[in-house]
């Protein structure tokens, strides 16, 4: 989940063009010209198509705000001015400059506000936990207004190693509707926040549905939150049979869950071909499955994605049935003998919330989901040894 935050930091410095309105002390002439910059780039970021697109804007507004600051005497700058160069700073990446003017500011009662934004921005950039961390605690110590710090106490949240701290910083970004990008993780923040603050499940239900209410008119975020609903209430629910079409391997039939119930543990395995974790993991799972046969059953459960690859060859534009020879062909050479079922159905991944692959669902012989376990971890194997011995 870290790995999606790092879009935070790349968008924290497009998030604030138009924020800047603070009292004027002495005329200012970097101010406007920034606002004039950002106006302009704002326009053609509605534009752009394409990642390449995106990040050669952020190179060229780069470039122009270096261009405006060249020569800039910080002396004979207005606080205002100031205030638009430590922001400038950020966004260059001259973190250190930028702290330096911004700390300076924050000691005045005018541009506290919006220092501590910046300044948090800074360290949020820096990946500087800590120093986030204490400036996030000076705004809810000196701030009464926290709105416009909403996003940044969503990440202090979501990056927080401290249970209490993540309850406090969340706490704020809950009491209000963010925008995107940063709503697009608001799933992930219930998640850490029920995490914890450990909540029953009836606490749990009420923040759910607080949120789904809070967020009902962002399709987005709306589905980010029913998704982590669904997968906190997976784990000892009634799981879903495969009752999907497509084509199976190492089996003459289509097995189903229920034939399986009272017999056997299940492990139903989300993989791909073209997936690395995937690959390393088969050989370890078919091991287990072949240990434990008797009271264990593993099912692979792959798509058709049009292409094939397993990290010898890649082929692109090929119709199922040359997807499936090659499939079955990989399996072969893996000594894979667990049966797998490849298919163009995507709704039992949805409904067991499979956002990455490999992902793992752990079955109980009666039927009920006991775990859900997301990557190839080390000790995935040895959880489900310990479960099947009991």
């Amino acid at each position: 989940m870290r790995k999606k935050i790092i879009v935070f930091f790349v968008l924290l410095s497009m998030v604030s063009f138009f924020s800047l309105y603070c009292s004027k002390t002495q005329k200012d002439s970097l101010k406007p010209k920034y606002e004039a910059l950002s106006k302009e780039f704002n326009e053609k970021l509605k534009t752009i198509k394409t990642r390449e697109q995106f990040n050669n804007l952020l190179k060229e507004r780069e470039q122009r705000l270096l261009s405006l600051i060249k020569g800039v005497d910080e002396k004979k700058l207005s606080d205002n001015d100031k205030l638009i160069l430590g922001k400038i700073y950020i966004e260059t990446k001259n973190f250190d400059k930028a702290l330096n003017i911004l700390k300076d500011l924050s000691s005045k009662p005018n541009l506290k506000k919006e220092a501590y934004r910046y300044i948090i921005e800074a360290y949020l950039n820096k990946r500087d936990v800590k120093n986030t961390s204490l400036y996030l605690d000076k705004v809810l110590k000196e701030i009464k207004d926290l709105k416009d710090f909403a996003s940044y106490f969503l990440i202090g949240g979501l990056n927080s190693k401290d249970p209490k701290k993540t309850i406090t910083y969340l706490n704020v970004a809950f009491k209000y509707r963010l925008d995107p990008p940063f709503s697009n993780y608001i799933g992930y923040a219930i998640e850490a926040y029920i995490k914890a603050k450990a909540l029953s499940p009836s606490e749990t239900k009420k923040l759910f549905e607080r949120m789904k209410t809070l967020y009902s008119s962002d399709r987005r975020a709306l589905q980010q939150i029913v998704k982590k609903e669904t997968l906190l209430n997976l784990i000892g629910s009634k799981a879903k049979d495969i009752d999907i079409k497509g084509d199976w391997i190492n089996t003459k039939k289509p097995i189903t869950l229920k034939s399986l119930y009272g017999k056997k543990y299940i492990v139903l395995e989300f993989w791909a071909p073209w997936c690395p974790h995937c690959r390393g993991s088969l050989p370890h799972m078919e091991k287990l499955y072949k240990e434990n046969k008797s009271k264990l059953q593993v099912i692979g459960i792959t798509s058709y994605y049009g292409s094939f690859s397993d990290g010898e060859k890649r082929i692109a534009n090929i119709d199922k049935a040359k997807e499936l020879s090659l499939i079955k062909e990989f399996l072969k050479k893996q000594g894979i003998t667990f049966p797998v079922i490849v298919t163009s159905d995507r709704s039992l991944s949805e409904t067991y919330g499979v956002e990455g692959i490999p992902t793992f669902i752990i079955i109980s012989k009666e039927g009920k989901v006991l775990q859900r376990v997301v990557g190839a971890r080390p000790d995935l194997y040895d959880i489900i040894r310990n479960i099947i011995k009991k």
